[in-house]
């Protein structure tokens, strides 16, 4: 979680050019952990390319993946 609040928060994770953000692995991961943060539901009010910090890379597979990271900005509903 890039960010947290008690009524959201913002999740981010990497993506590679190649398949994009919406097939990366990492999302459902990201997915996740919004569910975990809110069991009640959520909205997903803004996404889009999130600014990098220098130097962040993950192996996939035997293939490197540097500097490209998707923003998923969430508000949980009400309990």
């Amino acid at each position: 979680m890039a960010n947290e609040t008690d009524q959201g928060g913002v999740v981010t994770y990497i993506y590679k050019d190649d398949r994009g953000p919406m097939n990366s692995r990492y999302r459902a991961s990201a997915l996740d952990a919004i569910k975990q943060k809110c069991p009640a539901g959520y909205s997903i009010m803004r996404e889009g390319e999130a600014k990098a910090a220098q130097g962040i890379s993950t192996i996939e597979g035997e293939e490197d993946v540097r500097g490209h990271r998707w923003g998923l900005q969430f508000v949980c509903k009400p309990q």
